[in-house]
């Protein structure tokens, strides 16, 4: 499987109902990344670490 690069976009990390999840923003639509989906574990990681 290939890695394809979108871009860069704006995340926002959400909490609801089912959990933690992202929403990406890309152009005029919205893209939501729950725990099922592909990139899910490399957005949780990169984004959840403390920068030393």
């Amino acid at each position: 499987m290939a890695v394809v690069f979108f871009g860069w976009y704006l995340v926002d990390i959400l909490i609801g109902s089912e959990g933690l999840y992202f929403r990406a923003h890309m152009d005029d639509s919205q893209i939501v990344i729950t725990d099922k989906s592909r990139g899910f574990l490399y957005l949780h990681d990169s984004l959840s670490k403390a920068k030393k």
